[in-house]
């Protein structure tokens, strides 16, 4: 009865308090430890001690916080909040920048379980005035556990080296946490923060159901700075690593076009390619030395601002001279993306003609601005057989210009074709093989394809490497791991087929998948999938033995997504 009655006057006594400053914790989206009516009732039971850290390994060379070692206070949100995010700015002090891990320090109140699940999430800085901007990596499904009750806290740590979005070539990043909404008790689970008076008042920035994104002071007063820290480390080449990334200098026009095609190669090339240099160029740019480097890949978005729009001559002399002092055994490779390239380097009047350039090395004649503007799409010929990649003619930042070309001959390959042209016609991308040196020639913008684009720098990529090129830390996984724009279905291949074929699909998030096989009669005769799959590109196989020739169709639902297309058994 002693304890009841006390329990009774204790809450009488909160509840006179919470009134006074007009506190409701049912009614505010954030939630400070030190406002719960949890917490201040076991501040009479029991005092506070010191902070206990746990398992901090966000330590050594290579960190970058901006807490002063203390971490007093924490930020959460109640049960209000279906989608809560925490992030803070990380700035490297050299470019470019891989984060390795993040370390998040984190408790909880007495109630409710010792674990929190989440997803690890990092934006880019494009949002207005510096805010987060575009969710450029993801770690799902991650649990912290065991959570200490406040004011004991415990250090987590994520390998974040995988994400594309962790490689940093200038500028900053938000790095934080996306609560998981389902679990009801992460009302009771902070993140801890710095409210130290001296300590410098870091960018913040927290996400409440449907946003905006929100300065933690906003929330928090006293915030200074998440108990968020990070270990990376310099990402140019590592001791072997010899291949150079040249993208245009963003700083000198920035274009929403340059930034959709910089950020779609960012996506993907790093689950090809784990250590690269990236150098910035415009047209009078004269480029640092080559001699150290055995691949370069440039990146020109199509039809660019003046002083953007092409390598200047000096740059392609460069280049030219270091094509050429590869050899046999030791072989220079070029991979070449853009949609205008025929455009600036081989059209009759335009300012970057450089017809030894396009006619000796690219192997290519400029015929036509847009080849196609119709269900646009290119297919893989010499490399990613028989596959379409589909394209949109209104990409991020506008701007849809693929080249088509004519084929110089003398070493040159068809590697794609655009499905309204045939192979010997307008092509999509070539190759050229020599004694000393391979080049290859993509004529769409990165930003142009459905979620295809990570497939065919993945296919160009390997056809570099299978004719002499020397690209070093080539991960040969599985596609899976890259993350596409949107939902696109690939023709099955081979097709016609007996009895197996490949369907590859691509999604941009995680989330249910069916793909069902049909007959022409609109019969189901094979699921091949229905389960919730990752983001990225995925292949499944159909084996069709048990079936009789003919006609079928296959189709694809994924969230708002529906795709069929016709497949053809011949036994």
């Amino acid at each position: 009865m002693k304890r009841k009655t006390l329990l009774l006057s204790l809450v009488a006594v909160m509840t006179v308090f919470m009134s006074f400053y007009g506190y409701n914790y049912q009614d505010q989206p954030s939630v400070e430890l030190r406002n719960t009516e949890e917490f201040r009732a076991s501040l009479l039971s029991n005092p506070p001690s010191m902070p206990l850290a746990v398992g901090d390994s966000c330590a050594g060379t290579g960190q970058e916080k901006h807490d002063d070692g203390s971490l007093e206070n924490g930020g959460g949100w109640n049960a209000t909040v279906t989608d809560g995010r925490l992030v803070m700015k990380f700035r490297p002090n050299s470019y470019p920048w891989k984060y390795t891990k993040l370390c998040v320090a984190m408790t909880r109140l007495a109630a409710g379980a010792d674990s929190l699940k989440f997803d690890v999430v990092i934006y880019d800085s494009t949002g207005a005035n510096g805010e987060p901007g575009t969710l450029i990596g993801t770690l799902p499904n991650q649990t912290a556990r065991p959570v200490l009750v406040f004011n004991q806290y415990s250090w987590f740590s994520f390998d974040i080296s995988s994400l594309a979005g962790a490689t940093v070539n200038s500028g900053a990043v938000y790095i934080g946490l996306k609560y998981d909404a389902s679990i009801a008790s992460q009302a009771n689970k902070f993140v801890m923060f710095d409210e130290t008076a001296n300590t410098v008042l870091w960018p913040g920035y927290a996400w409440a159901n449907t946003g905006p994104w929100t300065t933690a002071q906003t929330f928090w007063p006293t915030y200074k700075s998440w108990g968020m820290r990070t270990i990376g480390q310099p990402a140019g080449p590592p001791p072997g690593n010899t291949t150079l990334v040249l993208l245009h200098d963003s700083t000198l026009a920035d274009t929403p076009k340059r930034k959709a095609d910089r950020d779609t190669l960012n996506r993907y090339l790093p689950g090809l390619v784990s250590g690269y240099t990236v150098k910035l160029m415009d047209t009078t740019k004269t480029l640092d030395s080559l001699a150290a480097y055995k691949t370069v890949i440039l990146v020109e978005t199509s039809f660019d601002a003046a002083n953007v729009r092409y390598l200047g001559a000096t740059a392609r002399t460069q280049l030219k001279a270091w094509l050429n002092s590869g050899t046999g055994t030791d072989k220079r490779s070029l991979i070449s993306i853009g949609a205008d390239q025929a455009y600036n380097y081989s059209r009759s009047g335009s300012g970057g003609r450089d017809l030894d350039f396009a006619e000796t090395y690219g192997k290519f004649i400029y015929r036509v601005d847009n080849a196609q503007s119709t269900n646009p799409a290119t297919e893989g010929v010499a490399i990613d057989a028989g596959n379409q990649r589909p394209m949109t003619t209104t990409p991020a930042g506008t701007g849809y210009y693929p080249d088509g070309c004519g084929v110089v001959a003398g070493g040159s390959v068809v590697l794609y074709r655009y499905t309204n042209h045939t192979a010997t016609d307008t092509v999509a991308a070539i190759g050229n093989i020599q004694t000393g040196y391979v080049v290859a020639t993509v004529f769409q913008d990165p930003r142009y394809f459905l979620g295809g684009f990570g497939e065919v720098l993945k296919a160009t990529v390997g056809w570099v490497r299978a004719n002499g090129g020397v690209i070093t830390g080539v991960n040969n996984g599985s596609s899976v791991s890259l993350n596409p724009n949107d939902y696109s279905l690939a023709q099955n291949f081979p097709n016609p087929f007996n009895p197996e074929t490949s369907i590859r699909f691509s999604i941009p998030s995680r989330e249910l998948v069916t793909l069902k096989i049909y007959s022409v009669l609109g019969k189901e005769v094979a699921t091949l999938v229905n389960e919730i799959r990752n983001a990225g590109a995925h292949e499944v196989k159909f084996n069709a033995s048990s079936l009789p020739s003919g006609t079928y169709f296959y189709r694809i639902e994924s969230g708002n997504f529906v795709g069929t297309k016709k497949m053809m058994l011949v036994k």
